[in-house]
């Protein structure tokens, strides 16, 4: 069994020189996240500033957690 890990960010979300609050945004909305079984998620914010921070720092991927998303149809 594999553990679901979020998307690095790219694009926007990616690039350091952008402030938080866009590369927070693009993450968010352009790029898609999925579960294991194909369920969109979509992160919460505080799921986000982990994902960015462990991409910025040390560039791997967080692991999907319990109560780290929402539904993208549950919004």
């Amino acid at each position: 069994m594999d553990i679901a890990t979020w998307n690095l960010p790219v694009g926007d979300a990616a690039d350091k020189s952008n402030r938080l609050a866009l590369r927070m945004k693009a993450y968010r909305l352009q790029q898609e996240h999925c579960l294991n079984d194909g369920t969109i998620i979509v992160p919460t914010i505080k799921a986000m500033l982990y994902i960015l921070q462990s991409a910025d720092e040390f560039g791997l991927p967080v692991a999907i957690s319990k109560d780290s998303y929402h539904l993208k149809f549950a919004i």
